[in-house]
């Protein structure tokens, strides 16, 4: 039977994909596993901390961004000769297809790769609109025994693309641990007397700020809440190389007050439990981690039907689903949502985090991967 496993992962931020990564790897660790991370990139330093607390190594190929390196490769199976696991599973498409050809080169018992999103990249129109991406995975899947992906919509998306073939093809969703999220509302207020928002209805919004997650209509949509609900306030977490420019439409859709801009944090579960309900612009997603973060706080959602999101959301029981690059169905979902007296709210949020941790609870997600693992690796054994 497997014993040890590594992850390849792209990159090693604060990414849902990476924060699954972590997770899963800390679950493994806890059931004696051994657990290894490689980050294609210079990983953040406190999540290597995080990593290394759990005795769980981690090595980086210290690639750039966008810089092809052929050295890497080399580094790669150096690493993998050094800690000789029995699984390698990579995440995301640059390290899914890095660790698949890299596997020419070095032996790897059994390798899976996991696709995090219905569309794997920061450009929409372009991924749209052209195939390459499809026809790499479709052109070493032979270099891969198993591929997995994170929602049922994403999955028939990419068989529809003849990307992967179905025999070697499964639905493996992302697990949250709901421990880590709670609904309590003596913290509630407590947090909205110490961030001066006692009497402001907060909407809040995790994510990078690139196009995938579309602020431009989130802004439009909230500058007409905030016209209609004077007490509307937004607070947007994180960082990305649109911010400046979101700040400058902020301004000029005269929001300045209503909307702040967190940049990066670490206490998203605290600024979870100060929020009365949740709000997803993205154009598209795979199973983005902060809806079931938002889910397991309590929190009703308002989000775009895109990707997995219908997977979390239950329409009309735990929150509105929208189209997507529609801010007037946004605006209307949003103010809904604020009309709905406070018992029901919170019945809502409730119902939300009982469906997430029952459908999406971390310890029956890694006991699906344990049991994927297994199977592979015997049937390697087999043959």
């Amino acid at each position: 039977m497997p014993s040890s496993v590594c992850f390849l992962i792209t990159g090693l931020d604060y990414g849902g994909a990476e924060i699954q990564v972590i997770n899963l790897a800390e679950k493994l660790k806890r059931k004696n596993w051994t657990v290894n991370v490689i980050s294609m990139t210079i990983p953040n330093g406190s999540l290597v901390n995080r990593l290394t607390l759990s005795d769980i190594k981690v090595a980086s190929l210290n690639m750039r961004r966008g810089v092809p390196d052929i050295r890497a490769f080399y580094k790669l199976h150096r690493i993998i000769k050094s800690w000789n696991p029995d699984i390698v599973h990579s995440h995301m498409f640059h390290a899914n297809l890095f660790g698949r050809i890299g596997r020419i080169f070095c032996h790897v018992p059994v390798f899976i790769s996991t696709i995090h999103n219905i569309y794997e990249g920061n450009d929409y129109e372009h991924h749209h609109g052209d195939q390459w991406i499809y026809l790499a995975y479709r052109i070493t899947n032979w270099l891969c025994d198993y591929t997995t992906i994170i929602s049922q919509t994403a999955m028939e998306h990419y068989l529809q693309k003849k990307a992967v073939p179905r025999r070697n093809f499964q639905h493996v969703p992302n697990g949250i641990d709901v421990n880590g999220f709670y609904p309590d509302i003596n913290s509630h207020n407590i947090l909205k007397e110490k961030y001066n928002l006692k009497d402001q209805f907060i909407w809040l919004a995790v994510g990078r700020i690139e196009e995938q997650k579309d602020y431009p209509t989130l802004l439009k949509a909230f500058r007409e809440v905030a016209n209609k609900k004077p007490e509307a306030t937004l607070m947007v977490v994180g960082d990305g190389t649109l911010k400046d420019q979101m700040i400058t439409l902020t301004d000029g859709e005269n929001l300045g007050k209503a909307v702040r801009w967190l940049g990066k944090r670490e206490n998203v579960p605290e600024l979870m439990n100060m929020a009365d309900a949740y709000v997803m612009s993205s154009r598209w997603e795979g199973m983005p981690m902060v809806l079931l973060e938002a889910a397991a706080s309590g929190l009703p959602i308002v989000a775009t039907d895109v990707g997995g999101n219908r997977e979390i959301v239950v329409k009309g029981k735990t929150g509105y689903l929208v189209s997507p690059d529609n801010a007037e169905q946004l605006e209307n979902a949003m103010l809904s949502m604020m009309t709905l007296p406070p018992r029901e709210r919170h019945r809502w949020g409730s119902e939300g985090r009982q469906y997430v941790e029952a459908k999406y609870g971390i310890d029956k997600v890694v006991e699906e991967w344990i049991n994927l693992y297994c199977n592979l690796f015997q049937q390697r054994l087999g043959k």
